[in-house]
């Protein structure tokens, strides 16, 4: 045994929620390092990141608040077609790279939803903050 090996890590017991959460206010803080963030992919990961973040946005100041729900609702102007959502997914693909789209519906007991994967580079925790926007 090493003289390292009963030393207990800060980071050793934190799940993936706990990263997502230090990840958002990395992401938010737009701390150093914040490009080299590791996202596990996991839907714990994923949803404490996009809490954090919608969290930092309610408890921002009154300024920024105002600010960022005037570029929503000039964003709602915007989407007057039925179907922008899907275009938006599409670009945002096309953007990444993707040669390939797929669209897919799942039934689950809390009914369907819609599944969406591309080909292109993957979406990692640091470019979610505007899944946050939503939960202003």
């Amino acid at each position: 045994m090493n003289e390292f090996t009963s030393l207990p890590s800060p980071f050793a017991a934190e799940t993936d929620a706990d990263l997502g959460a230090r990840a958002a206010r990395m992401i938010w803080d737009d701390q150093p390092g914040v490009d080299d963030l590791i996202d596990p992919r996991t839907p714990e990961f994923a949803k404490a990141v996009v809490t954090g973040l919608a969290d930092a946005l309610v408890s921002s100041p009154g300024a920024l608040k105002r600010m960022m729900r005037g570029a929503a609702a000039a964003a709602e102007d915007l989407n007057v077609e039925p179907f922008q959502g899907l275009t938006e997914v599409i670009q945002n693909a096309d953007d990444l790279r993707a040669s390939e789209v797929r669209f897919a519906f799942r039934d689950t007991a809390a009914g369907r939803k819609l599944l969406i994967v591309h080909n292109g580079q993957t979406v990692a925790c640091q470019h979610v903050l505007g899944m946050a926007l939503c939960r202003l």
